[in-house]
């Protein structure tokens, strides 16, 4: 191909433009990191954190900690994770860690706009992309900004994705271009097997480009060079992935890693005809945007070379999205992360070049309606409600699902109006207190339970991550990798002190709902009511232990007097499984049986308990 022929700017690149747009990205950075701060936490966040301590600590995913990501990216987390340390806030510099992942993508958005059009739409388009406000419902506002502040490995995934597309536009189609955006993309499968979602869409892509190629009168590319494109790509593809899986056969891992990351990521369907032909009819209904939207971008008055290449970008952008939307089991805002840096490559040129003809029109300077444009998505950013309660999980029996927290608490929303939206206001508090407490209530040696690895620093009492696509599983009975519900069995074989009950089993939550009492937000520890109030002092108070350990009887004013079994309680005690009766002596009152550990560290079911609440995030 000759060198790409650019289009004359309406108004070239002024200083007042890099002043203008270097000041709004600096605001929206400050802003980005007071989120970071402050955003709430997404329940795959601490998940992923699990895994990467799992890593930092000489376990193998997969083998010993379920998972069913690529592990690229938890496993390059991990260096960092060890070197922080053991911190309850750990998921604040994670966080911040996403940063220059962030800066790195919008790198590559400016260099592929650079590349196709002018450096004034290039640094407009970098702004603009930057606190992209459109979002996808039902799923929360403003995806690409606040999803790109949590800690997951979606981040790693774009940035490979717009890295990728970067290589392809950025000169002529040769094997050795084509080996490198291969090895890319190996990288991204190694990140997200979602990433057979960006082999499809560039296919389809590349076809879509070489075809407007083709209709606008542009020369005959060899097949026999693009069949040593195609190899090399290929080649470069399968490089990363296979040094990924010969590392997990070398360990000892193969089966689990297939399990986790194929298997259990595919669900079975009885009728995959039906399914396939409608998600295929509506993909299709969506083609005219791909080919209107590449129509108008051949009328323009660019070369036959730039043209074909923003049809690319342009193709690229739209066929992920609908592709994703209709082929992909189970969507999450998080999934739709990587379209927009890649959609508004096209969307921020055509905004800023139709702002630069109206600018023009007005007699305004040229960087007046980007600015406010990207004024505009920085103040729907900071004013757009998120975080609005969300639907009872079907088939997931737990208290929070019927309308109140642990021990009858009425849930409470955010993202209400009050003020939880604002970047001043922390929402990390909760999440960042309940490993806190974990940290306080337990040894490293303890076992622990929770739904998805909240917990973070704990071995969990069963493999089982209460996902989406586990849940299904367990809905459907599916046992054809060990998904089965073995989380009462790992309670007692671990003798689990503490847990976190939210996501559990109908199974699992009446065990704990009988074995287990609220100590803190969230956290219940080994227990259970005993007596109440009103009971008279000489009638026995009988109960049943599951769990051994070492229990103790409180009161609301401390340890409570009477006799246990027959002898005289004065303190902790270890109980065996069995039953067991407590008479109350002095005055009338509730009593509770609580894990010793807990009370003597300063937890007890008498107090002040923050209510719980719940969001899509949960």
């Amino acid at each position: 191909m000759n060198a790409l022929a650019r289009p004359v700017p309406a108004a070239g690149l002024t200083t007042a433009d890099r002043w203008l747009a270097g000041l709004l990205l600096i605001t929206g950075l400050v802003i980005r990191v007071l989120y970071v701060l402050h955003f709430r936490v997404d329940s795959d966040e601490p998940q992923h954190l699990h895994v990467v301590w799992a890593w930092a600590n000489g376990m193998l995913p997969y083998r010993d900690v379920f998972d069913n990501h690529m592990p690229l990216f938890q496993a390059l987390c991990a260096p960092l994770f060890k070197a922080l340390g053991v911190r309850p806030d750990i998921l604040i510099p994670m966080r911040m860690a996403m940063l220059p992942i962030y800066a790195a993508t919008l790198f590559f958005v400016w260099k592929i706009a650079a590349t196709l059009f002018s450096p004034r739409v290039a640094l407009w388009t970098a702004a603009l992309t930057a606190f992209c406000p459109f979002y996808y419902r039902p799923f929360e506002a403003a995806p690409y900004f606040f999803a790109s502040i949590e800690f997951r490995p979606d981040q790693l995934w774009t940035l490979l994705w717009l890295a990728t597309l970067s290589v392809f536009v950025s000169g002529q189609a040769t094997p050795r271009r084509a080996l490198v955006a291969g090895l890319l993309l190996g990288a991204s499968f190694s990140v997200s097997m979602k990433t057979s979602l960006y082999l499809l869409t560039l296919t389809f892509s590349f076809i879509g480009a070489l075809l407007a190629r083709r209709a606008m009168g542009g020369e005959k590319i060899a097949w026999t060079r693009l069949v040593r494109c195609a190899g090399a790509g290929l080649l470069g593809m399968i490089v990363v992935p296979a040094l990924v899986v010969l590392f997990f056969v070398a360990h000892g891992a193969g089966k689990d890693m297939y399990y986790c990351v194929i298997k259990h990521n595919v669900m079975p369907h009885p009728h995959q005809i039906g399914p396939f032909l409608k998600n295929t009819a509506h993909w299709l209904l969506w083609m005219p945007f791909a080919v209107i939207g590449s129509w108008i971008i051949t009328r323009l008055n660019f070369s036959v070379p730039v043209r074909t290449r923003v049809v690319f970008i342009y193709l690229a952008g739209v066929l992920f999205y609908q592709t994703l939307a209709w082929y992909w089991p189970i969507l999450t805002a998080e999934d739709f992360i990587p379209f927009f840096p890649a959609m508004m490559v096209t969307a921020g040129a055509a905004t800023v070049g139709l702002a630069g003809l109206i600018s023009h029109r007005l007699k305004l300077p040229a960087m007046i309606l980007p600015a406010l444009c990207v004024a505009g998505e920085l103040a729907y950013i900071v004013t757009e409600p998120h975080g609005a309660p969300t639907d009872p999980r079907t088939g997931i029996v737990t208290a929070e699902q019927r309308g109140t927290g642990a021990d009858g608490q009425k849930l409470l929303p955010i993202g209400d109006g009050s003020g939880a939206n604002s970047p001043f206001v922390n929402q990390t508090a909760d999440r960042v207190g309940l490993v806190a407490d974990v940290l306080k209530l337990t040894e490293p040696t303890d076992v622990v339970m929770d739904a998805k690895g909240e917990t973070i620093y704990r071995e969990r009492a069963s493999k089982l991550v209460m996902e989406a696509l586990t849940i299904k599983r367990l809905l459907l009975g599916l046992k054809d990798g060990g998904v089965e519900d073995d989380i009462v069995e790992g309670l007692i074989k671990h003798r689990t002190p503490v847990l976190s009950s939210r996501r559990m089993t109908a199974k699992a939550h009446q065990f704990i709902q009988a074995n287990y009492i609220l100590v803190a937000w969230r956290l219940k520890a080994l227990g259970q009511w005993v007596r109440v109030g009103n009971q008279k002092l000489s009638v026995p108070s009988e109960f049943e232990t599951v769990i051994p350990a070492r229990y103790t009887l409180v009161t609301a004013s401390g340890i409570a007097t009477g006799t246990l079994d027959g002898t005289p309680f004065t303190g902790p005690r270890e109980l065996e499984p069995g039953h067991h009766e407590f008479i109350m002596s002095g005055t009338p009152d509730k009593v509770a049986l609580v894990w010793a550990t807990a009370i003597e560290r300063g937890y007890s079911p008498f107090n002040k308990i923050p209510r719980d609440y719940t969001t899509p995030q949960d």
